[in-house]
């Protein structure tokens, strides 16, 4: 088992407090993003997980056991940085039989051990090259490979991807997920990219100020933000105060909007004046000025885009107005 268990986690360095009284449950198996801005404690969080830092307050379980003492080397937890932190003047094959050597595993069992990891990556043929041959996503894959050839209990992945150009970046994201679902065992992935985070996690943690500020399937994250930073961050969604609430119909509550969620209508009960559009290739975000407030609405590729200055109409169902009674 490989459960994991955050309780009461202060971590301070001098007089910043860099995570504040966090605890978190990771399941066994599971696939857990933590997302967030710079600065957050997303990674703080990580690396006390992996034991590269040690909390000022509380315990870290994992397995059952706390580990707050075990050196980092001794945790069963293996860690994938954004550098790769290969060696360079290594081949493929000693790259990843170096972390075998530092652990003290018996020369025996390297070459099998090294192959079998560099098999899961679809590195097989590439173990006599040295890292400068590779492609960014193939050096990618030769530091998964060393994470995963100690076989740990839990693999870290500390913002991955960040180097790597969009189109890999979504190629990766599908070889993780995966390559997690096929070993079985339990992931933590820290990123800021919230679409990252969205198509990956079993589960998303949603981090601000140090604090986790809310938890659960990306699904119910996206659709149902507890709090103004969470809507704003999450989706980008339309973060409205109270009265403007009200003006759309609904109470007088913070609540959040999705742009897709809305409707351009020419005309109608609700409208407002076009202040800006963006292109995004799958549609076009267009900024309305309304009932005192600006608002985002996304329109697909195909349809009528109203001009800038333009009187346009909002029209959404009701059901889609989720009130953030915590905001």
């Amino acid at each position: 088992m490989a459960s994991i268990h955050l309780q009461n986690i202060v971590k301070r360095y001098g007089a910043f407090t860099g995570v504040q009284h966090m605890s978190l449950d990771i399941q066994d198996e599971e696939f857990l993003v933590l997302l967030g801005p710079s600065g957050c404690g997303k990674t703080t969080t990580m690396r006390m997980i992996a034991g590269l830092e040690t909390p000022t307050e509380g315990n870290i379980v994992i397995g059952g056991e706390v580990v707050n003492e075990i050196d980092a080397r001794d945790r069963d937890v293996a860690m994938v940085f954004q550098g790769y932190a290969l060696y360079p003047n290594m081949s493929i094959y000693e790259n990843i039989r170096f972390p075998l050597r530092m652990r003290g595993v018996p020369a025996a069992e390297h070459d099998r051990r090294i192959r079998q990891a560099a098999d899961m990556v679809e590195l097989g043929s590439f173990l006599d090259r040295k890292p400068g041959a590779l492609s960014g996503g193939q050096r990618q894959r030769v530091a998964l490979a060393r994470a995963l050839v100690n076989e740990p209990r839990v693999l870290l992945l500390d913002e991955p991807l960040g180097a790597l150009d969009l189109k890999l970046r979504e190629a990766m994201q599908d070889e993780l997920k995966a390559l997690q679902q096929r070993l079985g065992i339990t992931f933590v992935f820290v990123t800021h990219d919230q679409h990252e985070a969205l198509s990956m996690a079993d589960s998303l943690a949603v981090f601000n100020e140090g604090r986790i500020a809310q938890i659960g399937t990306p699904e119910d994250i996206y659709a149902r933000p507890r709090t103004r930073f969470v809507a704003d961050f999450v989706g980008s969604s339309n973060v409205l105060p109270p009265d403007v609430t009200r003006a759309l119909g609904g109470p007088a509550h913070w609540a959040s909007l999705r742009p897709e969620s809305l409707r351009l209508t020419f005309g109608g009960p609700v409208t407002g004046t076009v202040t800006a559009l963006r292109y995004l290739g799958a549609g076009s975000r267009v900024s309305v000025q309304i009932a005192g407030a600006e608002l985002a609405a996304f329109v697909p590729a195909g349809q009528p885009l109203p001009e800038p200055g333009a009187s346009v109409g909002l029209g959404f169902d009701m059901a889609a107005l989720h009130v953030m009674e915590g905001a």
